[in-house]
């Protein structure tokens, strides 16, 4: 199995230059540990993810905040500008290799924060949506990968994803609808499907930037329209 990192939002065609990071890869996306894809993810809330199955996953703590993140080089994770945005590099820690968010796993890492890059045009678009909703985050040193921590594939530059392409969301964040429900000790998995713009201006009766990538599903997902990062 190979996993992609979809991208609809970047800091120019760098983000997709395989030399901008001066990294091979030609072994991203592979996890050793096979993930349990099942139907019933699509319900909200998804699903307890295989611990190690989705080995790019990041935790960005951020003043006792935890974000979600994503591996994508021995040295860089890609995250939300709104996890990043007016804090200082000082109180960026990432966390890799872990499953339970309360928790200390076998093999875990914590890595400090060297620099942080958020999108210069990061902010709220005419029609209420935010929009170039990423940030690049720097690690303080290049780390060794296991079985628990791997990158995740980039796009090539101008590759599209097709609508209707199965996609998961995985985090900690909140299972229930309101945004106050507790979060997940447990990494959750959940799945859900692209929409090209087009159909997503139609479903929900938004005019949606080409900066954000539109997902959803009729049996539910984690939201459905998510600025890309």
């Amino acid at each position: 199995m190979v996993s992609v990192l979809v991208l609809a939002a970047c800091f120019g065609l760098i983000l997709f230059a395989s030399d901008a990071f001066g990294f091979n890869f030609q072994n991203c996306g592979r996890t050793p540990i096979a993930p349990q894809l099942e139907v019933e993810d699509r319900i909200l809330g998804g699903s307890d993810a295989v611990p190690g199955s989705w080995p790019w996953q990041a935790a960005i703590h951020t003043y006792g905040h935890v974000c979600g993140g994503a591996l994508i080089t021995d040295q860089h994770v890609i995250t939300a500008a709104h996890c990043t945005f007016s804090v200082s590099v000082l109180d960026v820690m990432v966390h890799f290799g872990t499953h339970t968010r309360e928790e200390r796993d076998e093999g875990e890492m914590w890595v400090p924060a060297d620099e942080v890059c958020t999108h210069p045009n990061y902010g709220i678009h005419e029609n209420q949506l935010w929009v170039n909703d990423i940030a690049i985050i720097k690690l303080s040193k290049k780390i060794n990968f296991t079985n628990m921590i791997q990158p995740v594939c980039l796009p090539f530059d101008h590759e599209e994803l097709p609508g209707n392409s199965t996609m998961y969301v995985t985090g900690w964040g909140v299972t229930g609808a309101q945004i106050d429900d507790r979060k997940s000790a447990r990494l959750k998995q959940v799945q859900t499907r692209s929409y090209t713009n087009k159909d997503c201006d139609e479903e929900f009766l938004i005019t949606v930037p080409d900066v954000v990538l539109c997902g959803g599903h009729h049996h539910g997902s984690s939201c459905y329209v998510s600025p890309a990062a």
